[in-house]
């Protein structure tokens, strides 16, 4: 399944108002066949969000983002790179 960082501006919100955003998007995600939230990196001081996404496209990004109303301002696939991959035992 590809994995897509979607970028979120939000400008200065909450942590309550972060926390109703997950929620709306976790609810939502069970209306798409195979997409996980995989993890997000809030940045309150930039007033932004990056969020990791398994999904089986952009546009299914997009539409639950929308049925979630949360912004999203950029979708790119990604591949994940982590040590693991260098670590040779």
């Amino acid at each position: 399944m590809p994995l897509y960082a979607i970028r979120r501006e939000l400008g200065t919100i909450s942590r309550d108002e972060l926390d109703a955003s997950a929620s709306r998007a976790i609810m939502c995600a069970y209306d798409f066949e195979n997409m996980t939230w995989v993890r997000s990196f809030w940045d309150p001081e930039a007033g932004n969000i990056l969020c990791i996404y398994e999904a089986a496209s952009a546009d299914d990004v997009r539409e639950h983002a929308r049925r979630a109303r949360i912004p999203c301002d950029g979708v790119r696939e990604v591949t994940e790179v982590t040590p693991e991959l260098y670590v040779h035992g």
